[in-house]
């Protein structure tokens, strides 16, 4: 942020792709943000808006169940930002699902949709597989 001239307060939208404390612990810091995430994460909840309610024309949302049932995936140009749909990116490349899933099959689904997308895959925790390492 700092390379960009930004600070945490020009943050105006924050996309959670799902709601465990690892991924929204520093939400606090966008004291000026909007915070999206799946309804079927959070229920009612007047601290999370419905990501369907997110309008940017370069940014599509997308549901990525398995890891939990409410968990979505960010599409940026050619990168997709997954969260822990694959914490890890041999989840993506070697289609195995996350070892903490709601549901094996679902997950599994899930990753197939992913590498059908062809995009880079940033993942939960180990960061990018580019596009040319998933056959």
């Amino acid at each position: 942020m700092e390379k960009l001239n930004l600070s945490p307060k020009d943050i105006d939208a924050v996309i959670n792709t799902h709601l465990h404390y690892d991924h929204i612990e520093n939400n606090s810091i966008f004291t000026n943000a909007t915070f999206y995430a799946s309804p079927k994460e959070f229920g009612f909840n007047e601290y999370f808006e419905d990501f369907k309610k997110f309008r940017d024309s370069e940014i599509e949302i997308v549901e990525t169940p398995g890891h939990t049932y409410g968990s979505i995936s960010v599409i940026y140009k050619d990168y997709i930002v997954v969260g822990d749909a694959s914490p890890l990116k041999n989840n993506v490349i070697k289609l195995i699902p996350p070892r903490l899933n709601v549901d094996e099959k679902l997950a599994l689904k899930t990753l197939k949709y992913i590498r059908s997308l062809k995009k880079n895959v940033i993942t939960g925790h180990e960061g990018i597989v580019y596009k040319e390492e998933i056959i």
